[in-house]
This record gives C-alpha cells, sequence and structure tokens, in this order.
C-alpha cells in the first residue's frame, strides 16, 4: 500500500478545479497588490458578487466588496470591529464584521496565517444573539473542504494578518 500526502497547495488546486471553493480577487490599481488571501465557498462568492436591486443593494455589495479588498490589500484589520474570533473554544471560527446596515457576518477560519477561507455569511438579524448554528454550519463546511487542515489556532490576531508571501 502506497501513503501519499497531499499538500494544502495541492488540495486548494482541487478544490478550485471543483469548483468547491474560489479564489476571490478583487480589482486592482496599478500601486495594489494582493498581500492576503481570501478563498470564499460558491454561496460566500455569489453573495459578495451581487450587484442589487436598486441604489442602496448596489452600493451595498460595493462596500461589501470594497471591504474585502482592504482585507487582501493588507489593510489593518487587527481589531474586533473588523475580524473577531468566536470565543477561544470554538475552534477556530474568526468572522468578518460587515458592520454598516444591513449588517452582515462571514464566518470562516485561517487556513495558514493570511489566508483566510470563508465559509458562511450571514445577515447580522438573523444570527440574533445565538451563533451555534452558524458556527457549527461554518464548521461542517471547513470540515468537508479541509478535513485533514483545521484551522489555525492558539496563534495571535497579528500572526494570522500576516502577509502570505508564499504561493498557497
Amino acid at each position: 500500500m502506497q501513503l501519499t500526502s497531499e499538500s494544502i497547495d495541492t488540495h486548494i488546486r482541487k478544490l478550485l478545479r471543483e469548483g468547491q471553493l474560489r479564489d476571490w480577487l478583487p480589482r486592482l490599481r496599478p500601486h495594489e497588490a494582493c498581500k492576503r488571501r481570501l478563498l470564499v465557498t460558491p454561496p460566500v462568492g455569489d453573495w459578495i458578487e451581487r450587484r442589487g436591486k436598486d441604489e442602496d443593494e448596489r452600493e451595498f455589495y460595493a462596500n461589501v466588496r470594497a471591504f474585502l479588498k482592504s482585507f487582501i490589500i493588507g489593510e489593518d484589520f487587527d481589531d474586533i470591529v473588523k475580524l473577531k474570533p468566536m470565543k477561544v473554544d470554538q475552534g477556530g471560527i474568526w468572522f468578518l464584521r460587515i458592520t454598516w446596515h444591513p449588517q452582515h457576518r462571514i464566518l470562516g477560519g485561517f487556513l495558514v496565517p493570511g489566508v483566510f477561507v470563508a465559509t458562511v455569511y450571514r445577515d447580522r438579524r438573523q444570527i440574533g444573539e445565538n451563533f451555534v448554528p452558524h458556527l457549527a454550519r461554518a464548521r461542517n463546511i471547513w470540515c468537508k473542504l479541509f478535513p485533514h487542515w483545521p484551522p489555525v489556532t492558539g496563534t495571535s490576531r497579528a500572526d494570522l494578518l500576516e502577509f502570505c508571501h508564499e504561493e498557497i
């Protein structure tokens, strides 16, 4: 019996090829560069790319894309206003906080420092005070996508936000 070891990079490429993940890339200006990576599940990617039915919705989704772009190009996310961990015992699940109305949360985790995998999005009003089912959904999706790689835990926010210098 031959044992094989699949690298994270190889596994990501497989998930991208199969359509289980997307690499979300913003439109960059000539002086901008990607310093972090945002991988999204198709439902999260479809939500980010919505154009909206009216001017308010168009502005909302444009702001969501600008917010995520700021993450990717390396702006400061080292505070709980933009990026907040679930409780320490929640297995490495974090949420990106869309704080303008209607408020939303994008749940996911760091595969490696600088690489965030967004698994679920929710309107903050849907979540209410009970994050448990949404957290469970985010964790279940993660486990299906990355059965051998749990989200990074035990690392400071600053270390997780380090720029990813290697091709992952």
